[in-house]
């Protein structure tokens, strides 16, 4: 399982390898999803996408995306995460992840699980719940 197949880069070298591998590949961002069915379709039959959170794989049986391979109830031989914003979406404007680029402040993977923006928290939020976010997801801690 790639659980955050992304661009699709270390599940496309290990298509190419290993030759009988089978992968789902599972990300937040539907847009690279889309991307990765195109860089993988040298072995469309080998890969399956499931849009949703990593935190989903343990939900998600490979019988039921291979059923013709795995018998059911097989589980994985390996969990692949690569955690992190990946090229496209840092160079994607409309996205706001890059402080380089010029485009609204979003910043989230995926606008079809959340309608709240990265505008939206800076602005509606208040001084404490701006302090525990950077306090949590920052590398600053004081």
């Amino acid at each position: 399982c790639d659980a955050t197949v992304g661009g699709a880069g270390h599940s496309k070298l290990m298509l190419r390898t290993f030759k009988d591998m089978h992968i789902i590949g599972v990300d937040l961002d539907a847009h690279t999803i889309e991307r990765a069915k195109e860089e993988t379709l040298f072995a469309k039959d080998r890969i399956r996408f499931i849009n949703n959170s990593y935190t989903s794989i343990k939900s998600i049986n490979p019988a039921s995306a291979f059923p013709k391979v795995f018998k059911k109830n097989r589980r994985y031989d390996g969990i692949l995460a690569d955690f992190g914003f990946n090229n496209f979406q840092i160079a994607d404007d409309e996205r706001g992840i890059s402080y380089l680029k010029d485009g609204p402040l979003d910043m989230r993977f995926d606008r079809e699980f959340t309608d709240i923006t990265a505008a939206d928290i800076i602005n509606d939020g208040t001084s404490f719940e701006l302090l525990e976010i950077l306090k949590k997801f920052s590398e600053e801690k004081n």
